[in-house]
């Protein structure tokens, strides 16, 4: 019997109905939290910015971190899919994982005094990547055909 690599073992890759269920459960809680960070963001009060050019940098910085996050989650699948072995359930954790935390770093913009709008389009844009991203059987069998 040959050695067989657990990101090609079928028994990895298999997607039951039960799974993708529960995962929606999951993501409907990523998303939720995603949005109650617009609730934290409109109600938070920043804290005086000291240097402006600090703050440019830190929306920068967020940027260039948020388009990492949506590159590595939506042109990088394949990659994301052999750093889970083959699951289902940790490829799409981890993919929304990686939205989400574009929500936080516009509370930390937030916080650093960046206006209300710029932390919303952070926490927003989150949102609506991840609402795009439900779990689905069709997704789960793309990651085993991708991994073939």
């Amino acid at each position: 019997m040959e050695n067989q690599d657990p990101a090609t073992d079928e028994k990895n890759l298999f997607v039951a109905p039960a799974e993708v269920d529960k995962l929606r459960l999951i993501w409907i809680g990523f998303v939720v939290v995603t949005f109650s960070y617009a609730l934290i963001a409109w109600f938070l009060s920043p804290l005086e910015a000291k240097e402006p050019g600090f703050l440019r940098m830190a929306v920068i910085v967020a940027a260039i971190i948020s388009g990492t996050m949506i590159v590595v989650t939506f042109l990088m699948k394949s990659m994301l899919a052999s750093m889970t072995r083959g699951s289902y359930t940790s490829f799409a954790i981890v993919r929304w994982a990686f939205i989400e935390s574009m929500g936080p770093l516009g509370i930390i913009l937030k916080i650093f005094g960046a206006d209300t709008t710029t932390a919303l389009a952070f926490i927003l844009l989150s949102g609506v990547l991840l609402a795009t991203m439900p779990p689905s059987l069709n997704e789960g069998e793309e990651l085993r055909q991708s991994l073939r």
